[in-house]
């Protein structure tokens, strides 16, 4: 109760307790005069550090670096450095979160020793915690432990995962460091697959300049070894090494089959029961077949309940059998819950590495996106759009990917569509205004808002060159120069009336997108009667599903004209017919003056 905003007699309630006898009490304490950000008690919580009881070191060593930084006070590495030798394995993971950020300076012989050992600690949430510090230890034998580490199946995959990010920011990239990225790339483990591909866009985006062979007479010759960014462009065409992927186990993810395949082959086995003895006489005679064959499968094989349902009295089956049939579905979809399906690895390294490119803003990264944007492959198509995505606007060659965008924004699956209009969004093209208002028909609600969305974000990229008339009640504007401008001039004009029309969507969804949207664009909407036209739009937008979206409309209308809105809305007071609606009005008018956000 104490640390809930506690006061200076609280506090220091609290800083007796860091004594109490209890180590409950004192790691409850603890956490207590952080979250009030007592800086005062930082020394306490330092000494802290020493108790007796593991779990209250771990506490107060996190609670440590928690208050250093909300009071801004330069955390003392000096006295954490110890902990790294602490017994317990937990308070060792836990100071090594906590010096992540703090090792910057050039490590003393003693530190870099003991994070070497640490590297390879038994305990695989004390080596996950180690190996980021890598970057520390400029030695060259740490290569060959994360390649060790690596390497290793036995390993957990979180520390395998570690190793592979680790090995992407070693100060020198060999090529037998490139070469085990690569061959990981494939690993049955999907995490470690991840981390492999990032491990190799550092290595392209961080040092590409120090890839090094093994010696300088190998340089231009064969033995040149292959740019990282290179390796990930093969694996995302699906050129992998045919030899690389045969190697690699089958995905450890799910050791169960799909639904396709959910009877065990043991089950096959079995099957000539049924034929040998005939059809089951009785419902207790199928369920005793059933748990005959169940007992038959490998206990590390079993993914679906021996539950059977008790059998109804005769007289009463056919009242209860609706509900038994409820009770049956419940058990299949539970069984289907259990029963993941196969993992194809090349087909996932494929999505992995059209995801990590959406890091690298380079010409050749986006021509490959472009041709698997041409693919028949919608989950891979729509990871290709999302890189896109997140690719620097001015890379070159984006503008010839909004082709292929314009056409996927209306086939395919709803996701597909819905990610081509969030890339047309923040690629930003004045060109894309008539195709995402033809989305704006789409029957699929998410679709709509997005392309409202994108509409919006295209028009405010452009708010400070666009100079053109929109409507014909506002006084003369500057000519439009252009066929061009001019066409430009109408999109803009129909974006705007399009959002404004769809302030009455059924769905409540595009309806606030299309409102926050509006006022985002205030700069753009026209004085006069459009701008009222807007204006009643959002207040009737107001009441619609029970005033669901009260709040929204007037937190709209306050970036809009609060002035003109509450105007409108005080006159709305006298004239709607029940005090249901008012109460939406006084909702709409509380955001129109709130004050902390008015100011």
């Amino acid at each position: 109760a104490l640390g809930q905003a506690c006061s200076n007699s609280g506090a220091r309630a609290l800083g007796r307790a860091l004594q109490d006898p209890e180590a409950e009490v004192r790691a409850t304490a603890a956490e207590a005069l952080a979250n009030n950000d007592q800086g005062r008690y930082l020394g306490a919580l330092l000494l802290l550090l020493r108790d007796p009881i593991d779990e209250v070191r771990e506490v107060a060593l996190k609670m440590v670096s928690k208050l250093s930084s909300r009071v801004n006070a330069e955390l003392d590495v000096q006295q954490l450095l110890p902990l790294l030798n602490d017994p317990s394995a937990r308070v060792r993971a836990a100071v090594l979160h906590t010096l992540r950020d703090h090792l910057h300076d050039e490590l003393d012989a003693d530190t870099q020793a003991c994070l070497t050992g640490l590297l390879q600690d038994p305990n695989p949430m004390v080596a996950a915690a180690a190996l980021p510090h890598a970057a520390c230890l400029p030695a060259p034998q740490i290569d060959d432990i994360l390649l060790t580490l690596l390497a290793d199946e036995r390993r957990e995959p979180m520390v395998r995962q570690q190793a592979a990010l680790a090995l992407g920011h070693r100060p020198r990239i060999s090529p037998q460091i490139l070469t085990a990225l690569e061959e990981a790339v494939t690993d049955a483990e999907a995490v470690v697959r991840w981390a492999a591909l990032q491990g190799l866009m550092a290595c392209h985006k961080n040092q590409a300049e120090m890839v090094v062979t093994d010696g300088n007479e190998s340089a231009g010759t064969d033995d040149t070894p292959v740019p990282p960014l290179e390796r990930i462009l093969a694996t995302l065409r699906g050129e992998e090494d045919a030899e690389m992927l045969a190697k690699a186990p089958q995905s450890t993810e799910s050791d169960i089959t799909s639904e396709d395949d959910a009877i065990p082959a043991a089950l096959d086995e079995s099957a000539d029961i049924h034929t040998a003895a005939g059809a089951p006489a009785s419902t207790l005679d199928a369920i005793m077949r059933v748990n005959e064959e169940y007992t038959q499968l490998d206990e590390t094989k079993k993914t679906f309940t021996t539950e059977v349902l008790p059998e109804p009295p005769a007289e009463d089956s056919e009242a209860f059998q609706e509900l038994y049939d409820i009770l049956a579905r419940q058990r299949h979809n539970k069984k289907k819950f259990y029963r993941g399906k196969h993992v194809d690895i090349a087909a996932d390294v494929r999505l992995l590495s059209a995801r990590v490119l959406g890091e690298c803003s380079q010409p050749e990264v986006v021509e490959a996106l472009r041709e698997i944007l041409l693919e028949d492959n919608p989950e891979l198509q729509q990871e290709a759009i999302d890189a896109l995505a997140r690719l620097a606007p001015s890379t070159p060659g984006l503008t010839e990917t909004l082709g292929p965008l314009n056409s996927l924004l209306h086939i395919g699956a709803a996701e597909l569509r819905v990610a081509c209009a969030r890339a047309l969004g923040v690629l930003g093209n004045l060109a894309c205004l008539p195709n995402l208002l033809e989305a704006l028909h789409d029957g699929n609600p998410l679709v709509r808002s997005q392309s409202v969305m994108a509409m919006a974000q295209i028009l405010e990229r452009h708010t400070d060159s666009l100079q053109w008339e929109q409507h014909a009640d506002t006084p003369p504007a500057i000519p439009v120069a252009s066929a061009r401008a001019q066409d430009e001039a109408d999109s803009i004009e129909q974006a705007l009336r399009a959002m404004a029309e769809h302030l009455a969507d059924s769905d409540v969804g595009v309806s606030k997108a299309a409102a926050l949207s509006l006022a985002k664009l205030n700069g753009l909407l026209p004085a006069g009667t459009a701008r009222d036209e807007i204006i009643q739009r959002l207040v009737s937008a107001g009441f619609v599903g029970e005033g669901r979206q009260a709040r929204d409309m007037g937190q709209a209308l306050r970036a809009l004209d609060p002035d003109t809105a509450s105007n409108t809305l005080i006159q709305h007071l006298d004239t709607v017919p029940s005090s249901m609606e008012r109460r939406f009005v006084l909702e709409m008018l509380e955001e129109l003056f709130r004050p902390s956000q008015a100011a």
